[in-house]
């Protein structure tokens, strides 16, 4: 009899008491970069800026944890952990964030009213300014495309690790432009990054890419295309649309050909039922490397040019005190200008 009341007893604690030793947790990318990377926010100007350290230390550990972690997932994750989630560069693009220390991320929200007038917000307001300019819009109109555009501008700054020769470190600087409610025409318009001090990378040249969104007939098409101007491909499309723009001076840009609901008709129709494609977004992105001599101060500014008429082509060029657009007549030129965001070289 006390042998069985010792069994229940026993029972009743089990289940009373649940084991306190579990199987321990598999780790997760989050879970690691969670613990691993620093990520501080400076608050100074109107909107943020986000610096993430201990990026290195992350993709060891990752290798450590996981040994059969995929590099392409790897780098991806990175990319959407930092805030770079809206496009999908290419994988080599990709990749060299598995080489990166530090990544510095600021926005800029930018509005041009039809009148050319440009106003600098935060994402609040844009999000506010954005709705108050749909109020009362005819529903058969596109709630992508507004009189006046609204755009949102990403500086990446990325620091490779160690020092180079020279007591010079290495970084990659980027910029995303990214239509959040455009125009309705645009045709060819131009993205140029500046930068204040340092050299090119000659090991890191330029990189860009644009992606529109379109839709036509109940379906959605992504029109990509990119450029690399490296030394292994010194001037390499995977189309004529997107090229490099050679400015003389601190910048570089791209110039691409976009594809306007204003001028592109359905091709499944016939000609008397033709309507016009809708186009929903558009996306940017350039990169290139610059060497900064260690603990200099150097400034990026990015800047997108848009042409309200098809006739010109936007020039570009770079001085001491950044990049100058221009086009005849003026009034038919937008200017997209982020804040200039300053960094120190490690």
């Amino acid at each position: 009899m006390k042998k069985i009341i010792s069994v229940m007893m026993v029972m009743m604690l089990t289940f009373a008491f649940p084991s306190q030793v579990s199987a321990e947790e598999s780790p997760t990318l989050e879970s690691i970069a969670d613990s691993i990377i620093e990520i501080t926010t400076d608050n100074t100007n109107e909107n943020p800026t986000t610096t993430y350290n201990n990026v290195e230390e992350f993709v060891n550990e990752v290798h450590n944890q996981i040994p059969d972690i995929d590099d392409l997932e790897l780098a991806n994750f990175i990319m959407d952990y930092t805030g770079q989630e809206e496009l999908e560069v290419a994988d080599e693009e990709a990749l060299k964030y598995l080489g990166f220390k530090e990544i510095i991320v600021s926005e800029d929200y930018i509005k041009v009213d039809e009148a050319g007038n440009t106003e600098s917000m935060t994402q609040d307001e844009m999000t506010l300014a954005m709705f108050r300019d749909d109020y009362g819009i005819s529903p058969l109109a596109n709630p992508s495309t507004s009189n006046n555009g609204y755009m949102k501008m990403k500086h990446v700054v990325s620091r490779e690790t160690g020092v180079l020769s020279g007591n010079k470190v290495g970084y990659q600087i980027a910029v995303y432009a990214h239509w959040l409610k455009m125009p309705l025409c645009h045709f060819e318009d131009v993205l140029a990054l500046y930068f204040s001090s340092g050299a090119y990378d000659s090991n890191h040249e330029v990189y860009g890419k644009l992606e529109e969104t379109i839709v036509c007939c109940d379906s959605t098409y992504k029109y990509k295309t990119q450029v690399w101007k490296t030394a292994d491909k010194p001037d390499y499309h995977t189309n004529k649309n997107v090229t490099v723009d050679n400015i003389v001076g601190n910048a570089q840009g791209i110039r691409f050909k976009l594809k306007s609901a204003a001028i592109y008709l359905c091709p499944r129709t016939i000609a008397a039922n033709n309507h016009m494609r809708t186009v929903t977004d558009i996306l940017t992105y350039m990169s290139y490397g610059i060497r900064v001599k260690s603990k200099d101060d150097c400034v990026i500014q990015a800047v997108y040019g848009h042409k309200r008429i098809s006739i010109g082509s936007i020039g570009v060029s770079a001085s001491a005190n950044g990049v100058s657009l221009s086009l005849s007549p003026k009034t038919s030129l937008d200017e997209y200008r982020a804040d200039k965001l300053l960094f120190t070289a490690i």
